[in-house]
């Protein structure tokens, strides 16, 4: 169907690229709840790119919550597990006891657990300071 064929009352939304970086809205990270971290209520799912960073995607209601990648930093032998937030920043491992010595996760798991109660502390925060 070509453009002039439309209705001249219809009117098609701007495309992606056309909307300013600024107005587009950002995606909302999933909400987190204690249930979804003690019920396992999350996926660890391939990151498209795992071939080249072996990551994986913590998806959580089916929305991306953030990744889990292996790193070297400081280990000797085997890798540990970092968690990343969705805009790339690396996060301490916090929330659990399956830590290395060098203080990286050492299963994706712990790792992914680790991003879930850091993102949790993220929203409490954020909902603690909305203006009322």
């Amino acid at each position: 169907m070509n453009r002039d064929a439309l209705p001249k009352s219809t009117t098609r939304p701007p495309s992606a690229a056309a909307v300013p970086a600024a107005l587009r809205k950002r995606a909302a990270a999933p909400k987190i709840t204690d249930a979804v971290i003690a019920e396992g209520r999350y996926q660890l799912v391939r990151a498209p790119d795992h071939a080249e960073t072996r990551a994986w995607r913590v998806l959580v209601g089916g929305r991306p919550a953030g990744l889990v990648r292996p790193t070297w930093r400081g280990e000797r032998s085997r890798p540990g597990w970092e968690p990343v937030d969705l805009s790339g920043l690396a996060l301490p491992v916090k929330g659990t006891g399956r830590v290395t010595p060098a203080g990286n996760a050492r299963t994706r798991d712990a790792a992914a657990v680790s991003l879930l109660r850091a993102l949790q502390r993220q929203q409490e925060h954020e909902r603690g300071n909305a203006p009322r």
